[in-house]
């Protein structure tokens, strides 16, 4: 084969000489450096190729967690919405039940069966609802006590006051803390 190649390059308009290579060896040569950095290239690319797809699953991996999350946050907002909506129905209950359970004892009417059973209902629904470790958790407690059991209006009319702001703090912090939820869901959302 090199026979051949001398052979051409005899014949060809560039001879050899000492200042110019023969054109096999530039082809050659140019033949190898090309089959390398083509070499190089490919390499190379592989290289980027797996770093992508690599980075890819990353991202999937903590787009899934995130999608997670924001469904679990989600879950648990919505629970909270109807947690609080359940307890300040219950509240609100609470207080009618027993102004008027204290209305009637007042007149003289003993309150009936089933609305004595509704009362204590709605009042166990209020404090198993409730967390105890809530910072109200023992004054909501005293003033539903005290909404039970005196026989003034005046004193029942103070007490069930009570009821309501203490009612009210604990509704809206909860509110507040829903609101949080919302905010960090619309964040992580958005």
């Amino acid at each position: 084969m090199f026979r051949i190649l001398l052979a051409a390059t005899e014949g060809s308009a560039i001879s050899p000489s000492a200042d110019h290579a023969p054109t096999w060896v530039i082809f050659i040569t140019s033949a190898v450096v090309a089959a390398i950095v083509s070499a190089i290239v490919s390499l190379i690319g592989h290289r980027v190729a797996r770093e992508n797809a690599k980075l890819a699953a990353d991202i999937t991996r903590q787009n899934a967690i995130l999608a997670a999350s924001l469904e679990t946050t989600k879950k648990l907002s919505d629970s909270r919405q109807t947690w609080i909506n359940h307890l300040r129905e219950d509240m609100a209950e609470f207080v009618s039940l027993a102004t008027n359970r204290n209305r009637a004892e007042l007149l003289g009417v003993p309150p009936a069966d089933d609305e004595f059973q509704k009362f204590t209902m709605v009042s166990a629904r209020i404090q198993l609802r409730m967390n105890p470790n809530d910072p109200d958790y023992l004054k909501l407690l005293e003033t539903m006590a005290r909404c039970s059991n005196l026989q003034e209006p005046r004193d029942v009319g103070m007490a069930a006051r009570e009821f309501v702001v203490t009612s009210q703090a604990i509704l809206k912090r909860e509110w507040d803390v829903l609101k949080t939820e919302l905010k960090a869901i619309n964040h992580l959302h958005g």
